[in-house]
C-alpha cells in the first residue's frame, strides 16, 4: 500500500481539526478548566482594553472560579467596550488562526498577549479577587516565558489557543440564541442605549461578525491545505 505523505499545510489542517474535536468533546470537563478560565480572562481583558482605548477609566477586572467575570469602567464608548468581549475573543482567535502558517510571528503574538495579561491583571484585578489575580499572572507570565524561550511546540500551542478561543465564542452564541439575551453583554449594551428590545438583534450582529472573523482566519490558516503534494499552488 502506497503511503501518502501529508504536506505541512495538510498537517496543520489535521491538527486544527483534532484540536476542535477534542475541545468540543471535552469542553465541559475538568480537563479544559484552565483553558476555559483563560478564554474568560481574554473576554474580560477585551472589555478592559477597549475601555482604555476609548478613554474610559477602568475600575476593576474580575474573573471568578465559576467562569464568570466582569469589568467596571467609567466613560469611554459603551458600544465599543460592550462589543469587545465576544467580538474581541473571536478577533483574537481568528488572528491566531491566521498566524498558524507563520511560525516566525508566533513568539511576538504570544509575547504581546502575555504582556497585556500581566499588565491588566497587575493594575486592575482587585485584591478581593485572588483567583483572577493568580489566573492572570500565571497565564501572562507563562505566555511570556514560552515566547522568550521559543519552544518547538509553540506552533502547536498557538493553534490550540486559537481553536479554544473560537470554540468559546461559538458556545457563547448560545447565550443569545437559547438563553436570555437581556442578561448578556448585548443586553447590557441595549439597556445602556435605552433600547432593551435591541438585545437580541445586537447579539445576532455580534454572532455574524464573529463568525465572519473566524472564517477569515480559518481561510488563511487552511489555504493550500488540500493542494496536491508537490503540486503548483495558484
Amino acid at each position: 500500500m502506497r503511503r501518502v505523505a501529508l504536506t505541512p499545510d495538510q498537517r496543520r489542517a489535521l491538527s486544527l481539526a483534532v484540536f476542535a474535536v477534542l475541545a468540543l468533546v471535552l469542553w465541559r470537563t475538568p480537563v479544559l478548566f484552565p483553558l476555559r478560565c483563560f478564554v474568560v480572562l481574554v473576554h474580560e481583558a477585551g472589555h478592559a482594553l477597549a475601555a482604555l482605548l476609548t478613554g474610559a477609566e477602568v475600575v476593576q477586572l474580575v474573573v471568578n472560579p465559576d467562569e464568570s467575570g466582569h469589568v467596571i469602567y467609567r466613560g469611554g464608548s459603551v458600544i465599543i467596550t460592550s462589543s469587545a468581549g465576544y467580538v474581541g475573543s473571536s478577533l483574537l482567535g481568528g488572528a491566531l488562526l491566521a498566524l498558524t502558517p507563520k511560525p516566525r510571528s508566533h513568539r511576538a503574538a504570544v509575547g504581546v498577549l502575555g504582556v497585556l495579561l500581566v499588565a491588566l491583571t497587575a493594575v486592575y484585578v482587585p485584591f478581593s479577587n485572588p483567583f483572577g489575580a493568580v489566573l492572570g499572572l500565571l497565564w501572562g507570565f507563562g505566555l511570556l516565558h514560552v515566547a522568550l524561550k521559543g519552544y518547538t511546540w509553540l506552533p502547536t500551542a498557538v493553534a490550540g489557543l486559537a481553536v479554544m478561543l473560537c470554540i468559546y465564542a461559538i458556545y457563547d452564541f448560545a447565550d443569545f440564541l437559547l438563553g436570555d439575551a437581556s442578561r448578556t453583554d448585548a443586553g447590557i449594551l441595549a439597556g445602556a442605549l435605552g433600547l432593551p428590545f435591541l438585545a437580541l438583534p445586537i447579539g445576532l450582529l455580534w454572532v455574524a461578525l464573529s463568525l465572519w472573523i473566524m472564517w477569515q482566519g480559518a481561510r488563511i490558516a487552511l489555504r493550500g491545505a488540500w493542494a496536491r503534494s508537490g503540486g503548483r499552488r495558484r
